[in-house]
């Protein structure tokens, strides 16, 4: 886990009591952000309110797999069920639970997603000639 936010106690706490203190790490923050997200397996984005996010299109260009909340900012664009986890604004930490749980178990998951997502964020993102006439369309 990165940064120092106001949880970071009570998240501590939680990993101790579940014994989970060899699974998941408190970096703190840092600014070598780059080579965190692309040794990390997965970016948990539990935002109600992101407008666009920079960070999943960053892990999705690292190929890697990421879970959002569905119908926050502009993730209904890009991300969908074959390249990411979405999850429900109302109960985003029971379901995020359930996809920890079963990503745990099947690895290979993670990589297909990643895999796609990465396609999705270079077709919508790179510049092309469809995003050139997109972004001069709006001039």
């Amino acid at each position: 886990l990165l940064d120092d936010g106001p949880e970071r106690e009570y998240l501590q706490a939680r990993v101790k009591t579940d014994g989970l203190e060899n699974h998941v790490f408190f970096l703190g923050y840092r600014d070598d952000i780059i080579n965190l997200m692309a040794a990390a397996d997965l970016l948990v984005h539990p935002s109600l309110t992101e407008a666009s996010n920079g960070a999943v299109k960053e892990m999705g260009l690292a190929q890697r797999s990421v879970i959002a909340c569905r119908g926050v900012g502009d993730f209904s664009q890009y991300l969908n069920e074959s390249n990411s986890f979405l999850v429900e604004m109302e109960t985003p930490e029971a379901e995020i639970t359930n996809v920890l749980k079963m990503v745990y178990q099947n690895k290979s998951i993670l990589y297909e997603k990643g895999y796609y997502l990465q396609q999705t964020v270079k077709v919508q993102f790179s510049i092309n000639r469809k995003v050139v006439e997109h972004v001069i369309s709006k001039l």
